[in-house]
């Protein structure tokens, strides 16, 4: 006999509104709103996973020439180039910046100038979702990469495109 197929559920991402409403509440209610702005938009711009993001370092930014470095999986690096808003987002950002240490490189911090866990980004992810009224079963932070690959598709973005995006 045959080995029958089991479909797969399809992975959970935010509607083009949905999105819009995050980022909307980030401005707003983020306890770090220059932070929390800057890394939702690096999320949904890059396609970074969240792994990536917060291992990003201050060499891995090229401002003159808008893009970032994303070292992936399997040390994998990509060029993705930012768009104006992300851009502008990050800048912002980098310019409130307070690091604990004047030598630290990660990029995101937490409240005390220290590299943001992984857990504190999901932490931050699931509170402006609660406050944004997002509440989709199995949303957290790395669906923010499922977004941006969905987004880039139905834009028509080309499959190797989209693979190299995504760091496969």
């Amino acid at each position: 006999m045959r080995n029958v197929k089991i479909a797969k559920a399809l992975p959970v991402f935010l509607t083009k509104d949905e999105a819009d409403r995050l980022i909307h509440y980030l401005r707003i209610n983020s306890r770090l709103p220059y932070r929390n702005y800057a890394m939702m938009r690096m999320f949904l711009q890059t396609g970074c996973r969240l792994e990536e993001l917060v291992t990003l370092k201050m060499n891995n930014i090229s401002l003159d020439e808008k893009y970032i470095r994303i070292v992936g999986k399997g040390n994998k690096e990509r060029m993705i180039p930012l768009t104006d808003k992300t851009f502008a987002a990050l800048v912002e950002y980098l310019e409130k910046r307070l690091p604990e240490d004047e030598n630290e490189q990660t990029v995101f911090l937490n409240h005390r100038g220290r590299p943001i866990s992984n857990r504190g980004v999901q932490k931050v992810f699931e509170q402006i979702c609660l406050e944004a009224g997002l509440k989709k079963e199995r949303l957290s932070a790395h669906k923010m990469w499922h977004t941006c690959l969905t987004f880039l598709l139905k834009e028509s973005v080309d499959l190797p495109t989209l693979k190299d995006i995504a760091g496969h």
